[in-house]
């Protein structure tokens, strides 16, 4: 992808929508070592419970985040273990279930800001 000088002015940030389903296929399959199931893609762009945005570029998504925040209590064994014993079982923890930004793109901070 041909990148002007002051490319990174022109990111864009939205949320992900159903109609983004075709593209984000497309691009987990490029990134990610396993196959998500259609149902996981209709969570991702419509259920309130994740946390959905796309960094976008002249129009195309260029990376993309997936969150959930649940309470602590709903947390793994594992995961409550490393957190700290100062948050109590209401306090909201925020999971990065899925994170990726394009291989032409990668270590421009595009994930960090995401």
């Amino acid at each position: 992808m041909e990148m002007p000088s002051d490319w990174t002015r022109c990111i864009q940030f939205r949320l992900l929508t159903p109609s983004d389903v075709p593209v984000l296929k497309v691009l987990c399959a490029d990134w990610f070592p396993i196959r998500y199931p259609d149902s996981w893609y209709k969570d991702i762009t419509g259920d309130p419970r994740f946390h959905s945005l796309a960094a976008t570029y002249c129009g195309s998504i260029i990376g993309f985040i997936v969150s959930e925040v649940k309470p602590k209590h709903k947390c793994s064994k594992e995961d409550s273990k490393i957190l700290s014993w100062q948050f109590n079982n209401r306090t909201d923890v925020a999971y990065i279930l899925s994170l990726g930004v394009i291989r032409e793109l990668r270590g421009h901070g595009i994930g960090n800001i995401l």
